[in-house]
């Protein structure tokens, strides 16, 4: 396909790619769009790695809804508003006092709550998150995933312990491939 082409060319860990929006229903909900058109303007978005398609990405969200503010010819000033059609749901971004010099941006992402993980699975990636730190003995508080929720199953939540000085860790990210 070529978004992981285009991807790939890119060099980053992850494209965004904005498109037309297309109308999407989420969950069953009415295609009607509450949201006042002279302030908000919507767009589908797409999330690509050079090998897969990612149901999220908040870094690039954030990065595309800047550059989006900064085209007059794409977004008008008068909107404040960003709403991007995704593979699940809705994700939107809001210009924040955007007469300042230095405008600020809002996200806003889904939000849901994982649940620990099994003892196996816990050791299995204890071990990973220890290979990559470079510190057998790492203080793991919770490993969490959200599991049979489509895009988010492919997250895991990984909460290191607050004795653990996470600056001063040089992780080797390669491990958790």
């Amino acid at each position: 396909d070529a978004y992981y082409k285009i991807a790939g060319n890119f060099n980053q860990p992850m494209a965004a790619f904005l498109l037309p929006a297309t109308g999407r229903v989420y969950e069953g909900k009415e295609k009607e769009d509450p949201f006042d058109p002279s302030t908000t303007k919507t767009f589908a978005m797409r999330w690509f790695t050079p090998t897969f398609e990612v149901p999220q990405c908040g870094h690039a969200t954030l990065a595309l809804a800047h550059e989006l503010f900064q085209h007059k010819d794409l977004v008008p000033p008068t909107v404040t508003l960003l709403r991007f059609e995704t593979m699940h749901c809705i994700f939107s971004a809001r210009r924040i006092s955007p007469l300042s010099s230095s405008p600020k941006i809002q996200v806003q992402l889904p939000a849901r709550s994982p649940t620990a993980v099994d003892e196996e699975e816990f050791q299995k990636i204890k071990n990973i998150v220890a290979k990559a730190s470079g510190k057998q003995d790492i203080a793991i508080r919770f490993i969490g995933n959200v599991k049979g929720e489509a895009g988010f199953d492919v997250y895991v939540l990984v909460e290191l312990d607050e004795q653990e000085d996470l600056g001063g860790i040089k992780f080797d990210t390669t491990a958790f491939v």
